[in-house]
């Protein structure tokens, strides 16, 4: 198990059709689907750590969104909210990171005009891009820490 394993144990599974398939705008080396990382090959160990990283920011946004939906049902006594909300943000796990990274997208993509620097400019990926070659990131990340990434030039 290498360092990256350490902060967010995940399971890598080697599925490079699959992949191939998925892609669509660009070629796609792996997706994290915390705690699955779905792999067209063997990834280096900074493409582990960019991984890793998408994991820290998946778990943040669903403990997020989970304690919104707590609050949420806890006010307007909704059991269903309860229900239906954490089941959402918890299996899969990813609900809340892949809504707000695919409407990210979609902004970008029609704001640039171009799907390489939509998917360069999305704060996680800068997050992740920026920070992968650092093997201690995640020993010092601060919660949310795509936020600060809004807005930078690409």
């Amino acid at each position: 198990m290498s360092k990256v394993n350490d902060h967010y144990p995940f399971l890598t599974l080697y599925v490079p059709g699959l992949l191939r398939k998925l892609s669509v705008v660009l070629p796609i080396s792996a997706v994290m689907t915390y705690p699955l990382l779905w792999a067209a090959k063997v990834l280096t160990p900074e493409e582990e750590n960019h991984a890793a990283i998408h994991a820290a920011q998946q778990v943040e946004l669903a403990v997020w969104f989970s304690m919104a939906v707590l609050l949420i049902a806890g006010t307007t006594g909704n059991a269903d909210i309860l229900y239906y909300g954490i089941l959402w943000a918890w299996f899969p796990l990813v609900g809340p990171f892949y809504l707000i990274y695919s409407a990210l997208w979609i902004y970008y993509r029609i704001r640039l005009k171009q799907g390489a620097l939509a998917y360069a400019s999305l704060p996680f990926e800068r997050e992740a891009y920026l920070s992968q070659a650092d093997e201690n990131y995640l020993d010092d990340r601060l919660p949310f820490a795509w936020i600060r990434h809004f807005g930078e030039d690409v």
